[in-house]
């Protein structure tokens, strides 16, 4: 499921260390993608307002193929290039 977030009440920067063996990592799946299009898929500025580095949740999302497929996909239909694998 996914929400639109509110600067005030930011997901916490922890979501970006969860396993994908954990029973929370879907939800921090949503709220990493909720966080993406909140910053117009741009990965550098989802980061800032996550507050970890570009390179640490890049690293994130390149722990599900799925995640890395549709994070592009959005990617390109906002008018930025893909992400390299």
């Amino acid at each position: 499921m996914r929400e639109p977030i509110k600067l005030s009440s930011l997901p916490d920067p922890a979501i970006v260390a969860v396993s994908g063996r954990s029973a929370g990592y879907p939800a921090a799946m949503g709220k990493a993608l909720d966080v993406l299009e909140h910053a117009g898929w741009s990965v550098s500025d989802g980061a800032k307002l996550l507050g970890v580095s570009t390179g640490r949740l890049i690293g994130f999302l390149r722990t599900d193929a799925q995640l890395w497929m549709e994070v592009n996909q959005r990617r390109q239909e906002a008018g930025l290039r893909g992400l390299n694998a």
